[in-house]
């Protein structure tokens, strides 16, 4: 007879612990039935999470219906992603070296309708050298104490005053609006003049106040040089219609004034007095007039009054008033 063998017994069975309470159970029916058993309902939610993420991009989280539109989605979703972060490494670098992407420059066709329709689109980069970090006011425009206080730390930090102003009055008109307004004489007080010697202003008129505007002008110094215009469209590219009392208002209008001899500080023949920009939030103005000013007079002192929340820049100093 041969020889009889003794080998060593050994226990092959794989033991997996369970992911809610962590015992020990063999891989198979027994995690299963252990799962139906005792973590039913919590099993039951994981699969409906684990489904519904098979639907949901991981890069935009839009939920789809089916998996596959998923799929076909996320691909697309993949590469804008990646140039989104392409994008913003690149104006990153460019912010710190006072690099700044833009305008573009939309070349319009108008169709038979009249209306404008976007054509091509091509960027023209901006370079601005004076980026320093924003500086932000607050206080009542009849404060002469704030005025002044204004006017004394820019002589210290500049040794000069500002040379570009730019403001959004609050026109108080005759129909009723969603913000607080200001009053005429309120408006015509205001002293200016305590933060620029010379230079330009820019002022956001409207058709109720083109006087009382000219009028402010003349009463701090100002001789008006140019007007603009803001051709507002929607989303699409088409002319927006805004309210008006004859007709829908499709424009808003700013109006340059120069005070003393701004020869070192404009660019002339550069700047265009009509942009095309896509209509805003109420009452708010589009990023296109730091554009205008950075092209008509780049790298100034600049100081923005009456300024909307999404406007606050590198480069500019902000008085809030009330």
């Amino acid at each position: 007879m041969g020889k009889k063998l003794d080998y060593e017994h050994v226990d092959a069975t794989e033991l997996v612990k369970c992911s809610y309470c962590s015992k020990s159970q063999t891989q198979g029916n027994s995690l299963n039935s252990h799962l139906n058993q005792r973590h039913r309902e919590e099993n039951k939610q994981d699969k409906k999470d684990l489904y519904k993420s098979k639907r949901v991009c991981i890069y935009c989280l839009k939920e789809f219906t089916r998996s596959n539109d998923r799929e076909k989605h996320e691909v697309k979703c993949q590469n804008n992603y990646r140039h989104d972060q392409i994008i913003k490494k690149r104006k990153d670098a460019d912010e710190k070296m006072g690099i700044f992407r833009g305008p573009k420059i939309v070349t319009l066709k108008i169709n038979k309708g009249h209306e404008l329709i976007p054509d091509k689109q091509k960027a023209k980069n901006l370079t601005y050298k004076n980026l320093k970090n924003q500086v932000l006011y607050e206080g009542d425009v009849k404060n002469l104490r704030m005025w002044g206080q204004i006017e004394e730390d820019c002589h210290k930090a500049n040794g000069r005053l500002y040379e570009v102003i730019l403001m959004d009055p609050p026109w108080r008109l005759r129909q009723d609006l969603r913000y607080p307004t200001m009053s005429d004489q309120k408006i015509l007080r205001m002293p200016v003049e305590l933060i620029q010697e010379r230079g330009l202003i820019i002022t956001w008129i409207v058709n109720q106040k083109k006087e009382l505007a000219r009028q402010f002008l003349k009463q701090h110094g100002y001789s008006k040089v140019d007007q603009g215009e803001w051709i507002i469209l929607t989303k699409n590219g088409v002319l927006y219609s805004g309210w008006g009392k004859y007709s829908q208002h499709c424009n808003e209008s700013f109006v340059v004034g120069r005070k003393g001899d701004v020869k070192d500080i404009v660019q002339f023949h550069q700047a265009k007095t009509v942009f095309y920009d896509e209509v805003q939030s109420h009452s708010e103005k589009p990023s296109r007039i730091y554009d205008f000013i950075q092209t008509i007079a780049p790298d100034r002192l600049n100081i923005e009054i009456f300024p909307r929340k999404n406007n606050i820049r590198k480069g500019f100093t902000f008085l809030e008033t009330t």
